[in-house]
């Protein structure tokens, strides 16, 4: 049997077991020692040293939604961030380290935005054009500020039916090609069956034309996995180079890529974390959760969504061709429950190859000191808010730099 064959079969009993599985039952996803801590470990990631970026009294650490853009016709690079205190988006010189504009975000008005509803998220798609979602709707600014264009996402049914919802974030960025956007979503945890939401839109900003495509995954049908929504969470990251977005839910081990050409979209291998062997549901059966939940439910919920581990944000390292899956990592309740242990949660990195094999992983600082909704990769380094840093300096904003590193002697 040749190797192709063999990659084929492969492949289709993977497809199989993630969606070939409805109704209720087990957790389809097999969890073994093996698979989720075997692969081969040339890789880790190393604190090189920090990017501080300048900052005036106007502004404070209180920034989201991270992106950068690229000019190819002058080779310009924008960092922005979107900032709630300030009402506004700041656009910065990468390079030379300084403030270029605040774009405001008006409230009331013709150019009303409305307050800013986190989760919220921008994205700069030329000079003068930034795409900013809020409030259910997708803006087209000038930067200026003037509202040029809007497209209405969300319908108003969207929380009970299967309708798609946006969560986008610096962790779910919107992702941009050719006056087209996408945006991952991750609501809906009460409708059933899970997999008939759909948990990507695409938005055609000429036409306004809403396309809701990729099914949840059957995962979800098993079992009901928390009130606060934190392991229904889909993360992605756009691969340039493959003109794909690559996609992982909080609760799942594989990642999905979406190409963005056809729309097909191919499950990774088993992608596990050395760290913890398993994700378990909050009910085993997805019939006992409450529609109407208490705040004694509530406070159930969070404290198994917040002491379970799961997986988080996925990144696309271009320079380095390589994959970078953020894993939140398990605690114990007491932990949880004690103030001064509460935030000191960690995460892993997992490390990939551009086929999804696990190349490493590293554990990284705890969130006391790094603030991991704040992060981004560029020209080779993963860039991770320093919040210690910053409270200790607050004129400047902190990024600690990590670059890759691969030894075969790992």
């Amino acid at each position: 049997m040749n190797n192709r064959l063999i990659n084929s079969l492969r492949l289709l009993l993977l497809c199989s077991t993630i969606y070939g599985c409805s109704g209720s039952g087990d957790n389809p996803v097999e969890y073994k020692d093996e698979n989720a801590k075997s692969y081969k470990k040339n890789a880790t990631l190393e604190l090189t040293d920090s990017y501080l970026l300048p900052v005036d009294e106007n502004t404070d650490s209180k920034i989201y939604g991270i992106d950068i853009f690229k000019d190819k016709n002058d080779n310009t690079k924008t960092i922005s961030f979107l900032n709630p205190s300030s009402k506004s988006i700041l656009l910065f010189d990468f390079d030379k380290k300084a403030i270029i504009k605040k774009v405001p975000l008006f409230q009331e008005g013709r150019n009303s935005m409305g307050a800013i509803n986190l989760p919220s998220m921008h994205k700069v798609i030329s000079k003068d054009s930034i795409l900013f979602f809020n409030m259910d709707y997708l803006n087209v600014l000038n930067t200026n500020g003037d509202l040029l264009d809007r497209v209405q996402l969300v319908s108003e049914n969207s929380i009970v039916d299967n309708s798609p919802k946006p969560n986008p974030s610096t962790n779910s960025p919107i992702i941009y090609k050719n006056g087209t956007a996408y945006l991952l979503c991750a609501y809906n945890v009460y409708y059933s069956p899970q997999n008939e939401i759909k948990d990507l839109l695409k938005v055609n900003l000429a036409n306004k034309e809403i396309k809701p495509l990729f099914n949840r995954i059957n995962l979800y049908n098993y079992g009901f996995w928390g009130h606060n929504m934190n392991l229904y969470y889909l993360y992605g990251a756009q691969n340039s180079k493959e003109n794909s977005l690559v996609m992982g839910y909080a609760a799942d081990p594989h990642l999905y890529t979406f190409s963005l050409n056809d729309e097909k979209v191919t499950p990774s291998q088993f992608i596990g974390s050395e760290n913890f062997k398993s994700i378990d549901p909050f009910l085993s059966n997805k019939n006992d959760k409450t529609l109407n939940p208490s705040h004694d439910d509530m406070a159930k919920s969070a404290e198994y969504e917040l002491t379970n581990p799961s997986y988080y944000s996925v990144f696309y390292d271009d320079i380095n061709d390589v994959y970078v899956r953020l894993a939140y990592l398990p605690r114990t309740k007491s932990e949880y429950r004690d103030p001064l242990t509460r935030y000191k949660f960690k995460y892993s990195a997992i490390i990939m190859d551009n086929k999804f094999n696990k190349i490493g992983e590293t554990v990284l600082p705890d969130a006391t000191e790094l603030d991991y909704r704040m992060i981004f990769f560029d020209n080779g380094y993963m860039y991770v808010f320093n919040k210690k840093k910053y409270n200790e300096d607050n004129n400047n904003l902190y990024f600690d730099r990590y670059k890759l590193k691969k030894d075969a002697n790992i």
